[in-house]
């Protein structure tokens, strides 16, 4: 019993430390590419929402990159804030702004404003990520619908699209 254990946690520690290093790898090579939009804006203004664009997500790999490094660490622990609602469904809108726009996606939005208590990084994560799925499912467009309302004691978030659906498992 103890030598799987022992063989388990090397075997997680190799893992971490390789994970480390590829993340660091990946940061250094965001970096670059910020870098490069930064410099094509001060270039080409005109330009600008795209590669205003491409900074902003090259900033917000780097921050999913430095969680997951956290999370290795056992040092990730939910950043607990209070946060209006129509800014946080705000927020990953903006995050997806040019994917919704070429996909020919229309948004919709209800929000009955207050606040919650909530880790904004991880929520809008997940919010991007269903947004990101909603278009996948909507190859020809369509309309997406984030609502955020409060439930009693707790909030509901949901996003709802007019694609296709999913394959039952």
């Amino acid at each position: 019993m103890w030598t799987d254990l022992s063989s388990e946690q090397e075997r997680l520690a190799v893992v971490g430390r390789m994970a480390s290093g590829i993340v660091h790898d990946v940061k250094n090579a965001v970096t670059v590419i910020r870098c490069a939009a930064q410099m094509a804006q001060s270039r080409a203004p005109e330009a600008g929402r795209y590669t205003g664009a491409i900074v902003a997500q090259s900033d917000r790999l780097v921050d999913m990159l430095e969680d997951l490094l956290a999370y290795a660490r056992g040092d990730r622990r939910p950043d607990v804030l209070t946060v209006g609602l129509a800014e946080l469904i705000d927020d990953a809108l903006d995050a997806t702004a040019l994917t919704l726009e070429t996909a020919g996606v229309e948004v919709r939005t209800e929000v009955d404003g207050g606040s919650a208590e909530l880790d904004p990084d991880q929520i809008r994560r997940a919010l991007v990520n269903l947004i990101n799925n909603a278009v996948e499912a909507m190859p020809d467009g369509g309309v997406l619908t984030l609502r955020a309302r409060h439930a009693g004691r707790s909030l509901r978030l949901e996003v709802s699209d007019t694609g296709c659906g999913m394959d039952e498992a």
